[in-house]
């Protein structure tokens, strides 16, 4: 119906209205248009993770997140699926050159890891994340953390009450 009222519109106008009124519609469908692929490209983040520590790997399949794995250190093995990503070498002496070729959007690395290798990343302008593994409240927070940064909210919380039960179950034991 409204298609119907935009081609009467349309007739009714001479041919330098009917262009101008053409042009101002082509406008429009092209700006929703461009608008529409920028929200969905928003929420269909691509990440590329590069992983440098094999209990980081887990906890990303753990979030449903190792699709966006793209590198993992030479002994993140678990699950299965870790097996088949390229790696980037060991988790004290990674390769930066191998890392820059996966073009990541994010590098993950422990705290407690080498420092120099927070500097070489920073050198060659590779976003990184640093998260801590000093305690079983540490691995909270990087639940949490991976969870907010890779939009994986619920997943978190998901993973973060399984673990509290078992830890629960545990303790009773």
């Amino acid at each position: 119906n409204q298609k119907l009222n935009i081609l009467c519109l349309l007739k009714k106008h001479s041919n330098s209205d009917t262009l101008f009124i053409k042009g101002v519609l082509f406008l429009l469908f092209s700006f929703l248009s461009f608008s529409l692929n920028a929200i969905a490209n928003e929420s269909n983040q691509q990440f590329r993770i590069v992983s440098l520590s094999p209990a980081i790997t887990e906890a990303l399949y753990d979030l449903d997140l190792g699709k966006y794995i793209v590198g993992t250190s030479s002994f993140s093995n678990y699950p299965e699926a870790a097996k088949q990503i390229p790696t980037v070498g060991s988790y004290l002496q990674p390769s930066i050159e191998k890392i820059i070729r996966l073009k990541p959007t994010h590098v993950l690395v422990f705290k407690e890891g080498d420092p120099s290798i927070e500097k070489s990343l920073q050198n060659a302008k590779l976003s990184f994340m640093t998260l801590e593994s000093r305690s079983l409240d540490d691995y909270e927070s990087m639940i949490k953390k991976l969870g907010s940064t890779f939009n994986a909210e619920k997943k978190s919380e998901e993973v973060l009450n399984q673990w509290k039960n078992l830890w629960s179950k545990l303790e009773n034991v």
